[in-house]
């Protein structure tokens, strides 16, 4: 079997999927290193730490729903706006 040699292909149908999840973000902004970030402190911690960088969209509700999800499945996760706020929608 041959691998494909195309690394990176146009977007399709299945990136213009998605899930609106619902609900109040869980998790706290602070200031890491200069830069606003979101984090999402898991109840029962793996001993792994996910690193979250938002879209074009920036730091917007969905996108914290996200980070709270993996913090309940036991990462600490660090979202950084790296945007700086320029593209948010929160």
């Amino acid at each position: 079997m041959m691998a494909d040699p195309v690394l990176a292909k146009p977007s399709g149908p299945c990136c213009l999927n998605g899930t609106i999840h619902r609900g109040e973000a869980t998790g706290k902004f602070a200031t890491v290193a200069g830069v606003e970030t979101y984090v999402g402190t898991p109840k029962k911690p793996n001993g792994h730490i996910l690193l979250y960088f938002p879209d074009v969209w920036g730091m917007f509700p969905n996108g914290l729903l996200i980070m709270d999800g993996f913090a309940d499945a036991g990462y600490l996760v660090l979202g950084i706006d790296y945007f700086r706020g320029v593209n948010s929608h929160s």
